[in-house]
Formats: C-alpha cells, structure tokens, sequence
C-alpha cells in the first residue's frame, strides 16, 4: 500500500567544546556495548539482521546497536508524536530514563501512559547538549527536524540518536517498523502496520460502496493558530498526513495546488471563499477547536460561505491531543471523517466502540481506563449511539 524507505542523505556534522567532549567520552564509557553510526546511504533499504542491530532512520543514516536500547530519551520539537509511537511497544517504559514537553495544551496523555511521569527526568521545550548526557542515554529517539538544533551535536560526541519523521502515513510506517527493530520487537510492529492498513481498508471499501458514480465531496481542512489576537489558517502540503486523511475518507482535498511548499502555508480569507469547499474542517493543536468552531460561526465573513450557511463545518476532534496530525491518532481522523462525509456507509457501528478499541489495541488500556482517563478528554464530545452524524 505505501512507498517504504523513501529516504534522503545528510552527512554534515557540527563541533561542541572541548569540555562537552570531556562530559560524553565519560558517558560513552558507561554505555558499554552501543555503537552509534551516522554513515549516509543513499540507496532504498529496509532494517537489516546484522551482528547486532542495524536500521535506517528517516533522514537514510545506517543506526547500529549491540543490542536493544535500556536507557532511552525522547526529547525535541513535536515530541508528543515521538511519545505517543514508542509507548505503542509494550514493555517500553522502563526503558525510558527522560521525555521533553508532552502536553499540547488538552492534558498530558503521557501520564496516562507512563507510571513514573511524575517523577522521571523530564526536559523543556529547549533541551541542551548536556542536560541529556546527564540521564547517560544509550538511544535518543527525534524528529528529523531537529537535527541541526538537537540532534547533531549528539551525533559528534558519538551518542546513538535514531531520527523519525511520522508526518506522512508511509513515513509513519516506515518509522514504526523501524522502532520495532531497534527495540527487538518487530512482530508488534507488524502487527501495527496491520492494525493500521486493516482499518484503512475499512473505511475504503465503505467509502467505495457509497460513492457508486458521485463525485467526491471536496473537503478543505485549515489549521488554526492565534497571532496576537487574530485568527491565522494554514494549509497542509499535499502529502502530509491532513491532506492524506482526507484522501482516505473519500473526499478530494481543495487545497493541495496551494500548498507548494513543505511546510503549513497561511492563506487568506479569500482563498477560503474562493475554493468554496463543500465542507471544512478545523484543526487547532493548543485553543480547543469547539471554541475556535464557535467563533468562526459567529463571524459575518464566514457566515457567507457555503460550508457553513450548509452546517458543513467541523472542528476535527481530539483527546489529549488533535486526531488532525501525524501522532499514532492519525487513523481516528480517518475515521471520523468518513463517518462525517457517508454517515450512511457505517450502518448502526457506533463510533465511540472504535475509539475504544483503539485505546485498548494500542496502548493496553483496558475499557474502564479508557471510559476515565480517555473519554472525558475528547473533544468535541462523541455521542456513544453516534451511527448517522455528528
């Protein structure tokens, strides 16, 4: 289904000071049997059986490990993506010796997850150098976007850093099947790329069933911010994972000819007006995105769009965090997206069951944890006899 190991070459490396270099070579020396290697190969190559570990990370660097990581970091930008792709490995936490920020603005899922959240080493929104040497990890798991900012000076210094970059479903999947390599547990990570292709699949074939000779819906999907006081949209590029999930519910993203460069792209009112969208859909990563559906209704200007004046705009839901980014949720957004634009492709399958047996598939949550911790947190609200709309 997906394009595996599309990846890209980078091989500069940067310099610390000397009494950094005095710090690490002590650290290494208490790391014993892990080996790091940031050779570059530019070929299209899956992780490979070798005397040890040995697996290609999203930016196409070859990783070696002796043997399965026991003292592991996340830290960096967009760590919650990082948090929630490593807890779907069970077993993992008390591998885990520091985590940077993991609250988005909606709560803190890794408290869920992880008993000593409380009181492990946990890192700011801008981690040094040395602040991770001092937890002496033998793996640090980033996005590739911090490289240059985090990840190389850990690279020179000879710490192990293994780079993901989730942003797209391949590359999530690329990635996880990655984690289960390194973490010597490659069958779970087949069996999430099942879980995960099982339920695209679903939703396809139900989406195919009701679409017979109508065309598509066209969907335009904005991500909110606030700039001081005014409200900013942005698009997605077109192979990003909003742009996907829209592709796999069925509906045509309006957006993409837009959406030139890879990164989110502000676009005017006018734009939106002009795209005249037969639904939109709100994402917002920290503001609860009902609130920013209210105000955007209240709006004169908005008012005049055809996707509003129909009750065609919505505000994608989320937990702890939104299911409108490329955290393991991805596949919730999918879902619920397509329950929105073909209620009538889902029969009498309440919805909230597979929010449920998501939570208890992926993470281990058994139902009443799921039904106190979970469910209070989702937002907007999902009603549990919800079989025909929102």
């Amino acid at each position: 289904m997906f394009d595996f190991y599309r990846l890209r070459a980078d091989a500069h490396v940067s310099t610390r000071s000397a009494a950094v270099l005095a710090l690490v070579i002590g650290c290494v020396l208490l790391f014993g049997g892990f080996v790091a290697c940031s050779e570059v190969r530019d070929d299209d190559t899956a992780p490979v059986e070798s005397a040890g570990i040995e697996v290609i990370d999203s930016l196409g660097r070859i990783v070696r490990l002796e043997q399965p990581p026991q003292r592991i970091v996340l830290t960096g930008r967009s760590n919650i993506m990082l948090i929630d792709a490593l807890y779907l490995f069970p077993e993992v936490s008390s591998r885990v010796v520091g985590v940077g920020p993991s609250d988005q603005g909606q709560g803190d899922f890794f408290a869920v997850l992880e008993p000593r959240a409380a009181t492990m080493t946990r890192f700011g929104r801008t981690v040094t150098t040395e602040e991770i040497l001092t937890v002496q990890p033998d793996l640090v798991v980033l996005k590739d976007a911090v490289r240059d900012s985090v990840g190389r000076p850990l690279e020179t210094l000879g710490v192990t850093v293994l780079y993901l970059d989730l942003e797209t479903p391949d590359r999530f999947e690329r990635d996880i099947l990655s984690l289960g390599h390194v973490l010597g547990q490659t069958d779970r990570a087949e069996e999430l790329v099942r879980f995960y292709r099982d339920r695209i699949e679903r939703v396809q074939t139900r989406v195919r069933a009701a679409l017979t000779d109508a065309e598509p819906p066209r969907v335009l999907v904005l991500e909110y911010t606030d700039q001081a006081g005014s409200a900013v949209f942005r698009v997605a590029p077109s192979d990003w994972m909003q742009t996907q999930q829209v592709r796999y519910a069925g509906a045509t993203p309006v957006w993409v000819d837009a959406a030139t460069e890879p990164r989110w792209t502000p676009v005017s009112f006018e734009q939106i007006a002009r795209w005249d969208a037969d639904a939109i859909v709100l994402v917002s990563f920290g503001r609860p995105v009902d609130d920013v559906v209210e105000t955007m209704l209240a709006d004169p200007l908005w008012q005049n769009l055809r996707a509003v004046r129909d009750a065609r705009l919505f505000g994608m839901p989320g937990d702890f965090v939104s299911w409108g980014q490329p955290s393991s949720r991805w596949i919730l957004g999918v879902e619920w997206l397509s329950r929105v634009l073909y209620p009538q492709a889902f029969g009498t399958e309440p919805f909230l069951a597979d929010v449920a047996g998501f939570f208890v598939e992926m993470y281990g949550l058994d139902r009443q944890r799921f039904e106190s911790e979970v469910l209070p947190t989702i937002s907007p609200p999902i009603s549990p006899t919800w079989v025909d709309g929102p």
